[in-house]
């Protein structure tokens, strides 16, 4: 039986109505079984992309580009949570499987009504 790695990178991707951030934790477990915890963030606003352009398509395909290449560098497995409502959650779901590491799971943690919302009166 193969024994799982003890390090790993938990990617969280939050859709906002006009912003996209991407969370980036990178845990690492050594020999006397401390947890080591680090964190990057990334945004399509830190690209300087301003106002109304930060939820578009190019934005977007910049901001997946640098964090799987920041992913690469790292080599270790990926569990990756997305939440939030985009038109462009299939493309960046699709892009992360492109890459060149290991997706351990894919979790939506996108809330939906389960009856539907309430119309006004």
């Amino acid at each position: 039986m193969k024994k799982m790695s003890k390090n790993g990178v938990i990617v969280r991707v939050k859709f906002s109505n006009k912003n996209i951030i991407v969370n980036i934790g990178i845990f690492k477990i050594n020999n006397e079984n401390r947890l080591k915890f680090k964190q990057k963030k990334f945004s399509t606003g830190h690209f300087n992309f301003k106002k109304t352009n930060r939820s578009g398509f190019f934005a977007t395909q910049i901001l997946i580009e640098r964090v799987t290449n920041f992913i690469t560098e790292l080599n270790l497995p990926v569990i990756l949570i997305i939440t939030g409502i985009n038109p462009f959650k299939n493309y960046i779901i699709k892009q992360f499987m492109l890459g060149k590491f290991l997706i351990l799971r894919i979790i939506d943690n996108t809330k939906t009504p389960h009856n539907g919302c309430r119309f006004k009166k």
